[in-house]
């Protein structure tokens, strides 16, 4: 009986070790997931940028 709930003890540790890994990896992968969102915004805002300065310079070049 003892050695039966030593063994369940030791599983229960390495299942709350699992679990304590398993949640630094989430929020690992949040930070990270934050950071290439913030990066795409930034991309996709300057991407809006240049498709408008390219429309003024396209319709420059029709009135020249």
């Amino acid at each position: 009986m003892k050695e039966h709930s030593d063994q369940q003890t030791q599983l229960a540790q390495l299942k709350a070790q699992e679990v304590a890994e398993m949640t630094e990896d989430i929020q690992t992968l949040t930070r990270e997931n934050r950071f290439v969102n913030q990066e795409f915004g930034k991309s996709s805002h300057a991407n809006d940028l240049l498709k408008t300065q390219n429309a003024e310079l396209v319709d420059k070049e029709r009135r020249a």
